[in-house]
């Protein structure tokens, strides 16, 4: 594959897949489903997305990419515009730094790994909105939301792994000891 401006084929590929999917996965988001007032929430599913995408495929997720899909997410939602894509931008830069960690580990300490970093960057949120005087969400319906969010983290890599075959880059598992 030839390179035009440091970026193959084969990344632009991973990039517009990660964008299709994020597409996908707000899409799924806004569908109108259990709109009662005791209706449990739907998953974060974009985060859980980007997160598996940050792990296994970094290059496919550059933060501008990350950014534009959290900001994008934000003004389809109503929610605060800039709290939801911070949440999502500094949750995928912690991935980053913890991907080795996370590289060398079953898959269930990546999954509760992967949910506390999900619930630091929920209660970050929800801060960052609870200083602008702004109402917030109750922190039990958060509580639910995480844990929901943690259910769907584990389809959607069971997804991606199985169905689309994305796995860890083989580079990384060269640098990360991976079998």
């Amino acid at each position: 594959m030839m390179a035009t401006d440091g970026l193959t084929l084969a990344q632009f590929l991973r990039m517009a897949g990660y964008v299709s999917l994020g597409f996908l996965s707000v899409s799924l988001e806004l569908a109108p489903v259990g709109l009662t007032a005791g209706a449990l929430p739907s998953p974060d599913l974009l985060f859980c997305l980007t997160a598996f995408f940050a792990l296994r495929r970094p290059e496919a997720v550059p933060l501008v990419l990350i950014f534009i899909m959290g900001f994008g997410r934000d003004l389809l939602t109503d929610a605060p515009p800039g709290a939801g894509v911070l949440a999502l931008v500094l949750t995928a830069l912690l991935l980053a730094e913890c991907r080795g960690w996370f590289l060398q580990r079953p898959f269930f300490l990546e999954w509760i790994g992967v949910t506390l970093i999900f619930a630091a960057g929920l209660l970050l949120q929800w801060l960052l909105v609870a200083a602008t005087f702004a109402p917030t969400p109750q922190i039990g319906s958060l509580g639910w939301l995480v844990l929901i969010t943690a259910g769907g983290y584990a389809c959607v890599a069971l997804v991606l792994r199985v169905v689309l075959r994305i796995d860890y880059a083989p580079e990384l598992r060269r640098l990360g000891g991976a079998s």
